[in-house]
Order: C-alpha cells, then sequence, then structure tokens
C-alpha cells in the first residue's frame, strides 16, 4: 500500500517493472521506554465511543486481545465513574464458546 510501482508497458512486449519506492518513508525507531501515552490515548478513544453510543445496549463480540482491552478499559472508566458517585454506566457479560469452523464464507453461499 505505500509502494509505488512504476513499469513500462509496450504493445506486444512484457510489462517490465523500472521502479519501485516507497510514498512515505516511516521512522520505526522508538523513542519513548513506557507506553503511558498510548494507554492515555486508548483510554480517551474507549471513552469517545461509548460516550457516543445511541443506544442503550451494545454487545461487543470477539475472542481476542482487543476485546479483552476495550473491556478493561470500560473497567477503568467505570471504575472512575462511581469514585465521583456515578452510575458505572455499564454491565458486563461474558460467555465462554468456540468457534465454528462451519460458520464462514462456505456458510453464506451455500
Amino acid at each position: 500500500p505505500n509502494t509505488i510501482m512504476v513499469f513500462s508497458v509496450e504493445p506486444e512486449k512484457p510489462v517490465v517493472l523500472q521502479h519501485q519506492f516507497a510514498q512515505f518513508e516511516f521512522d520505526l525507531r522508538q523513542w519513548k521506554s513506557h507506553t503511558d501515552d498510548w494507554q492515555k490515548a486508548f483510554l480517551q478513544a474507549v471513552a469517545q465511543r461509548a460516550g457516543q453510543n445511541r443506544h442503550q445496549h451494545w454487545f461487543g463480540f470477539s475472542s481476542g486481545h482487543d476485546s479483552g482491552a476495550v473491556h478493561c478499559a470500560l473497567e477503568m472508566l467505570a471504575a472512575k465513574r462511581e469514585e465521583s458517585g456515578w452510575d458505572p454506566g455499564f454491565h458486563t457479560w461474558l460467555s465462554n464458546q468456540s468457534e465454528s469452523a462451519d460458520l464462514g464464507p462456505k456458510s453464506y453461499h451455500g
């Protein structure tokens, strides 16, 4: 996605890659030795999305680490609300299930 590729195209000849280069060079060096800023930004992002919920009920279905992180953030936000005397604003239900190999593209196409 970040690569620009320049090809030569001539009639009756194979297409040839002439040049390839990055559109943008990312600096992936790490300058921080902590994740405090990332944690703060993640908590703010969850608070923003949870606060903009137009519906009374919201169910997040996932079996990965991301849903656990979102749940943890919601618990932290609820604890802050409880400390100030507010209703936490959400309840959690957990269901231990497993994935079914029968669910997927085949089940949608017959």
